[in-house]
């Protein structure tokens, strides 16, 4: 509770220094996806009484430098929701750019199939995610870790397979490499 207070307050600190107010006006700016331009224009007039002056603008395009201050939301399907993660700790993409998001995936789960490839380690990477994922119920980056530790584990499993390795033992000829 109070760490949801303290992150309330600070949220509330950094909307209030996007207003400037005198006696009879609010001016405030801010970005807003372009999907909810409707909805926010209809809610800001029921608001005020339809007593207000609202005026919308197109993020820039280009290479212009402004194009670097536009906050991007990337949106990709459920499955991929995990590797956002990724891209986030290294990079949010600018605006305009590709999503790499898809991309890393790809290449994530190769990388790590080949480098771990040991299907009984993969498969207690994946129970532990699976159990993890059922045990914690809250919806937030600790459930999408554990989507992407299931993830990985089955990308070891197939890599185990194809390399014949189990626990380290090679207890079924290999499918790849003998």
């Amino acid at each position: 509770d109070l760490w949801s207070n303290l992150r309330m307050n600070q949220l509330y600190g950094r909307i209030q220094s996007f207003f400037s107010r005198t006696t009879r006006t609010i001016l405030f700016s801010g970005w807003v996806p372009a999907n909810k331009e409707k909805e926010l224009t209809s809610i800001i007039r029921s608001s005020c009484a339809s007593d207000c002056f609202l005026e919308w603008q197109n993020a820039p395009s280009g290479s212009d430098e402004s194009v670097s201050e536009v906050p991007v939301q990337l949106k990709n399907p459920g499955f991929l929701k995990p590797f956002e993660m990724l891209v986030n700790n290294y990079a949010v993409p600018t605006y305009g750019s590709i999503d790499p998001t898809p991309f890393v995936s790809v290449a994530y789960l190769v990388m790590f199939g080949l480098m771990f490839g040991d299907a009984g380690h993969g498969l207690v990477l994946l129970l532990a995610g699976l159990i993890g994922k059922r045990m914690y119920k809250k919806e937030n980056n600790i459930k999408q870790l554990l989507t992407l530790l299931c993830y990985c584990g089955v990308s070891g499993i197939i890599a185990g397979v194809l390399f014949g390795s189990y626990f380290g033992f090679q207890i079924i000829k290999p499918l790849w490499f003998d």
